[in-house]
């Protein structure tokens, strides 16, 4: 079995928690700090990390 960490992309915390599923099938993970949702496998490309800059630029 292969374990992974996985960190907050807002606040950076490691204190997450699975928060359900989405319509997509990708588990959402929810920061018990902050409260920021995210997945770690985005299927809309504009959410992806970094696209967002490309897209302004």
């Amino acid at each position: 079995m292969i374990h992974f960490l996985v960190a907050c992309w807002s606040c950076i915390s490691e204190h997450l928690y699975k928060h359900g599923r989405s319509q997509s099938g990708e588990p959402p993970y929810r920061c018990q700090d902050c409260h920021c949702c995210f997945q770690l496998n985005c299927r809309y490309e504009a959410n992806k990390v970094g696209i967002l800059e490309k897209i302004i630029a």
